[in-house]
């Protein structure tokens, strides 16, 4: 039997890339060791989903708990231009990142998911970083954290 945790995972990618539907060098994937090993290296939109932590949020009802699920979901892609990223292209990967936050948090459109996990919702207390202005600064690498807390009654 697979994990709940594990299975949101997947259902994450699964939504990013049918949404997205990356070409070339960008990938989707569900990985256990997220980051970038050589920033040199990198081509196209990395996107990486992975789980941070899972837990009890609440006691649904006499049988069911409610408990919760973050799934956090990276963003790296390199910067080709010469100096720093202009404006342009950083508020194209801004814009690209809020899309996806609005695409895994559509809780009044549900389901989120297909079933069997058409009972899953995103919590309030999820959150996003727009981006990281050392790396953008340092490495000319946009870098972008995702986190959501989904919640399910077990």
């Amino acid at each position: 039997m697979a994990s709940t945790i594990r299975e949101i995972a997947d259902a994450v990618v699964a939504k990013i890339a049918a949404d997205w539907q990356p070409t070339g060098d960008d990938t989707v994937e569900r990985v256990y060791l997220p980051g970038v090993e050589d920033i040199k290296d990198l081509a196209g939109r990395q996107v990486q989903v992975w789980f941070e932590d899972y837990g009890q949020a609440d006691i649904a009802s006499r049988e069911q708990d409610r408990n919760s699920f973050v799934i956090v979901v990276d963003v790296y892609e390199k910067c080709d231009e010469q100096g720093e990223p202009s404006v342009a292209w950083v508020d194209e990967r801004v814009d690209w990142v809020e899309g996806i936050w609005d695409l895994l948090n559509e809780a009044r459109n549900p389901p989120l998911f297909p079933s069997p996990l058409n009972d899953v919702i995103p919590a309030a207390s999820s959150r996003v970083g727009s981006y990281d202005p050392d790396l953008l600064r340092e490495e000319n690498l946009f870098a972008s954290r995702i986190a959501i807390t989904y919640e399910r009654d077990e």
